[in-house]
């Protein structure tokens, strides 16, 4: 059975599933929809061909003549019509599967099959000793680079060397002083020869020192020049080496985050490949999750001369046979692109419906029913 279209009011509509129902009750419990049908198939349907197959309308000719195909009019969206189709609850979408980021040793599954979990939830975790260990050293190296380029920035390494150069022309002025003693005793007559000659050897000493200071002088200034010349080149690469720095605790972190395995959305766990204690590679397959909500009615022989009257948005209602009372609404989420051939080999397109959750059914995927779409009406 493929679709139906209906042409009617919206009071007509009420009175029209009034009546059926009262038929129903007095036809030995024929379904309501059944009537409908049969109806259909004397050609009582508006716009039915009699199976209720989709289809390109034809005009016939005289008696003999091939049938001459014709364009089939312009849906007037401004009549209130029905759309009716069979079809079955389905999931919004298919199975995801979840995996890690790195690899590592499953610690922890804090889910079991068949769990529901909602959106941000733990669902694994894997054992982080060594990530824990890298990202410690990323965050001592971050701060190394830090003091050393704060150092440059602060012009310490130049002020330092020329501290030294200061130190090494006290120490010259130390040793010059000794120097000129030690020599100046030497050179005096007045003192005994023992004197004079002790006083030379502690001249010559002094004069060694004196000449030693000088080169530390020369040293120490040597390396205020290139402190100097190479602040700006050290400053340069401190800064880069503090940024490599930061990149490498930011790879850090996000290898910590890839360690736990969180529900990127609400639904039910299907399966769990692995066991607490075996080697994860990363993207390898841990947990399937299912988004089981909303549940969407899916039609499956929904002919093709009838989806062009459909619009997303447009609303529906569904009666499932298991609660063949009850009628559960919707709105139209979703159009194929692509229709499929169904056993007979005409083209049906699968229309999806977002179905209302009610109190007073609970609605599994894969209950079948029916839908009608209303269609039109809206003065467009």
């Amino acid at each position: 059975m493929r679709g139906i279209l209906r042409t009617e009011t919206k009071e007509a509509k009420v009175g029209r599933v009034e009546r059926a129902r009262r038929a129903g009750a007095r036809a030995m419990g024929m379904a309501p929809w059944l009537l409908v049908l049969a109806a259909a198939g004397c050609g009582g349907v508006p716009g039915g061909d009699g199976d209720g197959a989709g289809g390109t309308a034809t005009a016939t000719g005289a008696a003999g003549a091939s049938a001459e195909p014709t364009a089939r009019p312009t849906v007037d969206r401004t009549v209130e019509r029905v759309i009716t189709a069979d079809g079955a609850l389905q999931y919004p979408d298919d199975p995801h599967t979840l995996a890690f980021g790195v690899a590592g040793t499953l610690a922890e599954i804090g889910v079991a099959e068949n769990d529901d979990v909602a959106q941000g939830q733990v669902l694994a975790r894997l054992d982080t000793l060594a990530l824990d260990l890298a990202l410690a050293e990323a965050r001592a190296g971050v701060a190394a680079a830090q003091a050393k380029a704060r150092q440059l920035e602060s012009g310490s390494a130049l002020a330092q060397a020329r501290i030294e150069v200061e130190r090494a022309k006290n120490t010259l002025w130390g040793n010059q002083a000794q120097r000129d003693a030690a020599c100046g005793r030497a050179d005096n007559g007045n003192l005994p020869g023992s004197v004079r000659d002790e006083a030379r050897t502690s001249c010559d000493a002094a004069q060694a020192s004196v000449q030693a200071s000088e080169q530390g002088v020369a040293l120490a200034e040597l390396n205020v020049k290139q402190a100097e010349d190479s602040a700006g080149d050290d400053l340069t690469a401190a800064r880069a080496q503090l940024e490599s720095a930061r990149l490498s605790l930011r790879q850090a972190e996000a290898n910590l985050a890839k360690a736990t395995l969180t529900a990127p959305f609400t639904g039910t766990v299907t399966s769990i490949q692995p066991l607490v204690g075996d080697a994860v590679s990363p993207g390898a397959p841990v947990l399937t999750l299912t988004r089981t909500r909303p549940l969407r009615f899916v039609t499956t022989n929904l002919g093709e001369r009838f989806v062009g009257d459909i619009r997303v948005g447009d609303a529906a209602e569904v009666t499932l046979t298991a609660y063949p009372d009850h009628v559960i609404t919707g709105k139209v989420a979703r159009i194929d692109d692509l229709g499929k051939l169904d056993e007979s080999g005409a083209v049906v397109f699968a229309v999806h419906v977002d179905v209302d959750e009610t109190a007073d059914a609970t609605l599994r995927a894969g209950m079948t029913g029916r839908v009608e779409i209303t269609v039109g009406g809206d003065g467009a």
